[in-house]
């Protein structure tokens, strides 16, 4: 039996919730999902439109609001 592996945690983002990112700046989650073991989250960025983003590939920085 070979371990799998596991996305950290079981989600990182929540619906709702207010994110940065480096390149569209502030918006807010409105879909997450995981893509062959990648955390897929979808971001509508005011301004920038929507944006399907892999954590591996496109850090999300949460907001406290």
């Amino acid at each position: 039996e070979s371990p799998q592996p596991k996305p950290t945690g079981s989600s990182t983002f929540k619906r709702g919730e207010r994110v940065k990112h480096a390149k569209f700046g502030e918006g807010t989650v409105i879909d997450v999902k995981t893509q062959r073991g990648e955390e897929e989250v979808t971001v509508a960025f005011p301004g920038k439109g929507v944006k399907r983003l892999l954590l591996g590939f496109a850090p999300l920085e949460k907001i406290n609001a």
